[in-house]
C-alpha cells in the first residue's frame, strides 16, 4: 500500500505540476484577474469526480462518507486556511508541486503545513478539535451508498435520490466548463486533459 501511495502521489504531482494547478488560484484569478482557466480545470474535475465517486458507491465498491457540518470549525478553520493560502503562495496542490521544484517559500510553507496538522490531530491543538466536534451537525443517510453516519448532503436535505443531485450539479459545471469562452493559458497539460486525470486518478 506505501509503493501504491507513493506511485499515485508521484503521478499526481506531476499532473499537476503540468497543468500549473493550485485551486486557490482559481478562486483568485476569477476575482481579480478575470481568468477563469484554473476555475474550468476545477469544475470538470469536480464535475466528473462526482459522477465517478457515486458509480463506485453504488456499485457497492465504497461507501460515501460527507464529512459533518460543522458552522463553527468551518468558518474559523476556512479563514485561517485562506490566510495561509494568501501568505503562502498557494493552496496545498500548488504548495506541493512547487515543493518538488525547489521553491524554498513552499518547504517553509509544507513543513508548517504538516506541523500544524499533526498538532489538530493528536499533538497541542487536539483538545481544540475535540471541542469543536460536539458541534458536528450529522444525519441520518436516505440511500445505501452512504455510510451509517453522514453529514448534511443536498440530496439528505431534500430527501432525493443521490443521482439527481449528482447530475444536475455535474451538468451544470460541465456547462460552465464548455459552455463559456476559456482564457488563454500555456501549460504542458491543457486543462481539459489534467481535469479528466486528475478525476481518474483521485476519485
Amino acid at each position: 500500500m506505501i509503493w501504491t501511495g507513493l506511485l499515485i502521489g508521484v503521478i499526481f504531482g506531476v499532473i499537476l505540476q503540468r497543468g500549473r494547478i493550485c485551486f486557490n488560484s482559481a478562486f483568485r484569478d476569477v476575482l481579480i484577474f478575470k481568468d477563469n482557466y484554473l476555475m474550468k480545470l476545477a469544475a470538470l474535475a469536480i464535475a466528473l469526480q462526482s459522477i465517478t465517486l457515486l458509480l463506485f458507491a453504488q456499485m457497492g465498491v465504497i461507501k460515501l462518507a460527507p464529512m459533518p457540518l460543522n458552522w463553527v470549525a468551518n468558518i474559523v478553520g476556512g479563514y485561517i486556511f485562506g490566510l495561509g493560502m494568501v501568505l503562502a503562495g498557494g493552496c496545498a496542490s500548488g504548495v506541493t508541486y512547487r515543493i518538488g521544484e525547489g521553491m524554498t517559500t513552499s518547504w517553509l510553507a509544507g513543513l508548517i503545513f504538516g506541523l500544524t496538522a499533526q498538532a489538530t490531530s493528536s499533538g497541542l491543538f487536539s483538545n481544540w478539535m475535540k471541542w469543536l466536534g460536539k458541534l458536528n451537525v450529522t444525519v441520518k443517510p436516505n440511500s445505501s451508498v452512504y455510510a451509517s453516519k453522514v453529514g448534511p448532503t443536498l440530496a439528505t436535505i431534500f430527501n432525493v435520490n443521490p443521482w439527481i443531485v449528482t447530475l444536475i450539479v455535474a451538468a451544470l459545471l460541465i456547462w460552465y466548463a464548455f459552455g463559456t469562452k476559456t482564457s488563454q493559458r500555456e501549460t504542458k497539460l491543457n486543462w481539459i486533459w489534467a481535469a479528466v486525470l486528475i478525476a481518474i486518478l483521485h476519485p
